[in-house]
């Protein structure tokens, strides 16, 4: 029986096996339900649905740490993604909230709001902003924030550096067209096994933002 199951299972649809997947979970089959995502990721690594199985794989990690990793591919694969983006970043903020590490969980909770303003989760992240604020001063979180990495725009991430500067050439002549020099060119940087293409070096989020909407750029402001 053990046998046919697993042969019913490798002839399933993307969707059918996703749907599968979450038919178990909502049944409280944990196990079930995380053997079904972990096929699916093996059998169709680069489908529509991937993005979404990806979170749902994070949803059944026990390790917190390994749940982070689910949601941190998301963004660095799917960052335009709307609806699944940023609701992985808000599971994200979550994990530090529920960690103590409130500045942090802020700085994500902000990202939500600014990268996702009409995403699902930009309602609740601006009520995490106040709830943080209401016991934080923003003096104590300006200091950390003046302290902090430079920003950019991630516009992409890759697993082969080829398409990186496939994506950097092309960005590179646009913005040269806008008159775009120096530090606000494109370049690639290798991180968590991922080559991502990074847009310049901003000392405050809200200026990487307006960055990224007058040159008409794709993608989510990054602390670097």
């Amino acid at each position: 029986m053990q046998n046919l199951c697993l042969i019913l299972l490798f002839t399933l649809s993307p969707l059918e096996l996703y749907k599968d997947a979450k038919k178990a979970y909502t049944k409280g089959d944990f196990d079930g339900a995380s053997r079904k995502v972990k096929r699916f990721l093996i059998q169709y690594p680069e489908h529509e649905l991937t993005p979404y199985v990806l979170y749902w794989a994070g949803k059944l990690r026990k390790d917190q740490k390994e749940a982070i990793s689910y949601y941190e591919r998301i963004l660095a694969l799917y960052p335009n993604k709307v609806g699944i983006a940023d609701s992985a970043l808000y599971r994200i903020a979550q994990y530090y909230y529920a960690k103590g590490e409130y500045i942090e969980a802020l700085k994500n909770y902000e990202k939500v709001v600014t990268s996702y303003p009409k995403g699902l989760c930009a309602k609740a992240a601006k009520e995490w902003i106040a709830i943080i604020y209401s016991f934080i001063s923003p003096q104590a979180i300006r200091l950390v924030g003046d302290s902090a990495n430079k920003y950019a725009v991630q516009v992409g991430a890759f697993q082969e550096e080829k398409n990186a500067e496939k994506l950097k050439e092309s960005l590179s002549v646009i913005l040269t067209l806008n008159e775009v020099k120096g530090k606000n060119l494109p370049y690639i940087v290798n991180e968590d096994n991922y080559y991502k293409v990074m847009i310049g070096e901003f000392s405050s989020r809200e200026d990487a933002k307006k960055f990224m909407l007058e040159n008409g750029l794709n993608g989510f402001v990054v602390r670097r």
